[in-house]
C-alpha cells in the first residue's frame, strides 16, 4: 500500500445549472469542457486506482459541476466506498432533483450545501440560476430523511459571504441551527485562478468585474494574495482530480486545465505522478503572484458582520 499522500476530487457531472456569477462555468469567453456524466465503469476503475495505487482515503465529489445532477450518484458513492475509500464528501447547490432518502442513507459522510442568501432575491444575485423553491424543498427533504435516520449524514451550510448578503448572516446561522447543519461561513472568492488572472490583466468580462468590485471582500482577497506571493509549491500536487470522462486534470482551480488532462485509467502510475509533479504553463505566474496560495488558504470566517466591517472598513448592505 502506498503512503496516504493523495486526496481525490471527482467530477461526476461536468456541468451545472446554476451559473454562479463568479464561477468559470458561467463564462462564455473561455472554453468549457463538454458536458457529460461519469459512467459507473469509469467510476469503478478510477476508484480502484485511487485507493490501491495512490492510497487515497478521502474523495470529494463536485468541482465546477453539480454532482447531484448525476442520476446514479448513490451508485457512484457506493463504488468508492466498496473499494475502501473511507471519507466521501459532496458539495451541492441543491438546485437539482434527487432522492434525498437515498442520499442520506448512502455511504456519503458529509454534504456541504452551497448557499448565498436566505431569500430568492439575495440568493440569485450570486447563484444566478439557482432554483430557490427547489432548494427549499430539497433542504426540507434532507431534514426529514435525517430525522428518520439519525447520524446517517453530516450536513454543512457553506455560506458564501459577500457584501450584499451580510445582512442575512444571522438568519443563515439560525437556519443552520434549526436544522442541525454545521454553519460554515467563508469569504467568497472570484471564481478560481482564471478569474484572478483575468481580473489583474483587465480581461475579465465587465459584468463579472463589476459584480466582484461591488460584492466580493477584495480587501481579504488582496491581503491573502500578498501573503503568498512567490510561493514555491501548491497543494494541487497532492490532489488527484478525475474528470467525468476519466481524465486526470492538473488543477481543480483552473478551468482551462481540462484541455490538457491525461488518461487516468490507462497510463502507468509513474506517468500520472510525473504529470502532477510537472508544472503546468500557468503554474509559474500563479505561484509568483500568490494566487495558488490564496486559492488554498483558509477563507473561513464566522465573525459577525460588524466585526468584519470594522476590520476592512467596508459598508455592508442592509
Amino acid at each position: 500500500m502506498p503512503p496516504l499522500r493523495f486526496v481525490a476530487t471527482i467530477e461526476p457531472v461536468s456541468t451545472c445549472p446554476v451559473n454562479c456569477e463568479t464561477c468559470p462555468v458561467s463564462r462564455r469567453d473561455i472554453e468549457q469542457p463538454k458536458a457529460r456524466l461519469m459512467s459507473l465503469g469509469v467510476a469503478g476503475a478510477a476508484a480502484a486506482r485511487l485507493k490501491h495505487e495512490f492510497g487515497v482515503n478521502y474523495a470529494a465529489f463536485g468541482n465546477w459541476g453539480e454532482p447531484l445532477l448525476h442520476p446514479q450518484i448513490v451508485e457512484l458513492l457506493t463504488i468508492f466506498r466498496q473499494v475502501g475509500i473511507g471519507t466521501l464528501y459532496l458539495t451541492s447547490s441543491l438546485s437539482a432533483r434527487f432522492d434525498a432518502e437515498a442520499l442520506v442513507t448512502s455511504p456519503l459522510n458529509y454534504l456541504d450545501i452551497s448557499l448565498s442568501g436566505v431569500t430568492a432575491e439575495i440568493y440569485n444575485m450570486a447563484h444566478r440560476h439557482g432554483d430557490w423553491e427547489r432548494i427549499q424543498e430539497n433542504i426540507a427533504a434532507i431534514v426529514q430523511a435525517r430525522s428518520r435516520h439519525p447520524g446517517a449524514l453530516k450536513v454543512g451550510l457553506r455560506w458564501h459571504r459577500y457584501k450584499h448578503n451580510e445582512h442575512q448572516f444571522e438568519a443563515a446561522r439560525e437556519l443552520a441551527r434549526q436544522h442541525d447543519f454545521e454553519f460554515k461561513p467563508y469569504f467568497a472568492h472570484m471564481g478560481g485562478v482564471d478569474a484572478l488572472h483575468d481580473y489583474e490583466h483587465g480581461t475579465l468580462p465587465e459584468s463579472k468585474r463589476r459584480f466582484i468590485d461591488q460584492n466580493v471582500f477584495l480587501e481579504f482577497v488582496e491581503r491573502t494574495i500578498a501573503a503568498h506571493v512567490g510561493g514555491s509549491s501548491c497543494s494541487q500536487s497532492k490532489n488527484l482530480i478525475v474528470h467525468s470522462d476519466g481524465r486526470l486534470l492538473h488543477c481543480c482551480a483552473l478551468m482551462s486545465s481540462h484541455e490538457s488532462g491525461i488518461d487516468f485509467l490507462a497510463l502507468p502510475a509513474k506517468v500520472l505522478q510525473a504529470f502532477k509533479d510537472s508544472p503546468n504553463p500557468s503554474c509559474g505566474e500563479c505561484l509568483a503572484k500568490g494566487w495558488a496560495g490564496f486559492m488554498h488558504a483558509n477563507k473561513d470566517d464566522a465573525r459577525p458582520p460588524h466585526e468584519v466591517a470594522a476590520e476592512f472598513g467596508v459598508a455592508i448592505a442592509r
